[in-house]
C-alpha cells in the first residue's frame, strides 16, 4: 500500500482498539495505542530512507528485511518500549498487542500488491506478490476516511464503527481474491493463442474492473494485454534482446538491484556513436503505453560504464538526466 493508506489504517486500528475494554477504559492507554498503531503502520517503510543512499539500494531493499518476520517482532518491541517510556504505568501487554497488529497488518496487506515483499525471511528471500490489490485502493482508503470522519463527529462508538469497517474490508479482500482467480481463468479462455506452456500474470489497476495482463510465451518473450469490462485485448509485445552490452550491463550495481527485484525484466540495446545504451524495463508496470520502471546503463564502445539510472521515470526524463544523445 501507499504511505497515505498505511496512515489511515493506523488511525483506523486506533479506533478498532476500543473493542479492548482495557483500552476503552483508560484514556492514557488509548492515546498511547493511537501513537503505537500509527507508528506501527509506518515503521516497515522506514527503509524508504535508503533513497538518500541510492535508488539501487532502495530498490534492492525496500519491502525486504524491513518486512520480514524478525522485523515485525523488532518494530513491535522498539515502538512499544519507546511509548512505555513516554506513557509510564500503562499496561504494556495491551499496547504491544495493538502495535503488533499494526505492524503485521502493514506487512500482510503489502503481500496483496504487485510490488510484493520478502515477508517470509529468514526462511526464504523470494519476493512474494499476490497481485490482488492495487498499491492505492480507493475502497480501502475511502472506507477509512469515512470511518475516521464518523468517529470524529461521534456518529457511533469507535468500536462499532471500526469493527464494521474491518469486517467489510475483510469481505472485500476475499471478494478481490475471488475476482483475481476468476479473471485469471477467463483470460486463458479468451486468449485465442492460449497454450498451457505459457505463463500468465494478472496485475491489478486502480479501477476495479480493469486488469493488466502479462503473458510470457517463452523466456524473454512477453505479450501485454488489458482485461477491461470482461474483455481481453492484447496491446503490446516485448522481445528481450541478446547482446554483449546487455551481458556487460548485468554487472552494474543498478541493474543488479533491478534484476534482484523482478523476474519480468526485459532488455534492449541501442547503439550510439559513443557506445551503447542498455535499457531494462519491468514489463509488469505498463502505464500509458510506457514502462516507467527502468534501469538504464550507458556503456562505452569498450563496454565500460559511463552513467546509469534506476527507478521510476518517464522516457523523456531518463534521456534528459543521462544526457543521452541520439547522434
Amino acid at each position: 500500500m501507499d504511505t497515505g493508506t498505511h496512515l489511515v489504517v493506523g488511525l483506523g486500528l486506533a479506533g478498532l482498539a476500543y473493542v479492548d475494554p482495557v483500552v476503552a477504559s483508560d484514556p492514557t492507554l488509548a492515546t498511547a495505542v493511537l501513537f503505537g498503531t500509527v507508528l506501527g503502520s509506518q515503521a516497515p517503510d522506514l527503509d524508504g530512507l535508503l533513497r538518500f543512499r541510492s535508488n539501487a539500494a532502495y530498490i534492492r531493499n525496500h519491502r525486504g528485511k524491513s518486512h520480514s518476520l524478525p522485523a515485525v517482532a523488532l518494530w513491535t518491541t522498539l515502538i512499544t518500549l519507546g511509548l512505555a517510556l513516554l506513557f509510564r504505568g500503562i499496561p504494556i501487554a495491551h499496547l504491544s498487542l495493538w502495535v503488533f497488529i499494526a505492524v503485521a497488518l502493514h506487512v500482510f496487506s503489502d503481500l496483496f500488491n504487485t510490488y510484493g515483499t520478502q515477508a517470509f525471511r529468514p526462511f526464504t528471500a523470494r519476493w512474494i506478490s499476490w497481485n490482488i490489490i492495487h498499491i492505492f485502493d480507493p475502497i480501502i482508503f475511502g472506507g477509512h476516511l469515512i470511518a475516521i470522519f464518523m468517529w470524529s463527529v461521534r456518529v457511533a462508538p469507535p468500536a462499532q464503527i471500526f469493527t464494521a469497517l474491518y469486517l467489510l474490508l475483510a469481505l472485500y479482500y476475499v471478494w478481490r481474491t475471488f475476482v483475481h482467480f476468476s479473471v485469471s481463468r477467463r483470460v486463458k479462455l479468451q486468449d485465442l493463442g492460449y497454450s498451457p506452456d505459457y505463463r500468465y500474470m494478472l496485475i491489478p489497476t486502480i479501477h476495479l474492473n480493469a486488469w493488466n495482463v502479462v503473458k510470457e510465451t517463452a523466456p524473454g518473450h512477453y505479450e501485454l494485454g488489458e482485461f477491461r469490462n470482461g474483455k481481453l485485448r492484447w496491446v503490446d509485445k516485448a522481445h528481450c534482446q541478446n547482446h554483449p552490452a546487455i551481458d556487460a550491463s548485468k554487472k552494474h550495481p543498478d541493474v543488479d538491484a533491478f534484476l534482484y527485484f523482478t523476474s519480468t525484466a526485459c532488455a534492449e540495446v541501442r547503439e550510439h556513436s559513443w557506445g551503447y545504451e542498455v535499457r531494462w524495463t519491468d514489463v509488469r508496470y505498463r502505464h500509458r503505453k510506457q514502462y516507467p520502471f527502468v534501469a538504464v546503463v550507458l556503456l562505452s564502445k569498450e563496454l565500460q560504464p559511463i552513467d546509469s539510472y534506476v527507478g521510476w521515470r518517464s522516457e523523456g526524463r531518463v534521456e534528459k538526466k543521462l544526457k543521452i544523445s541520439t547522434y
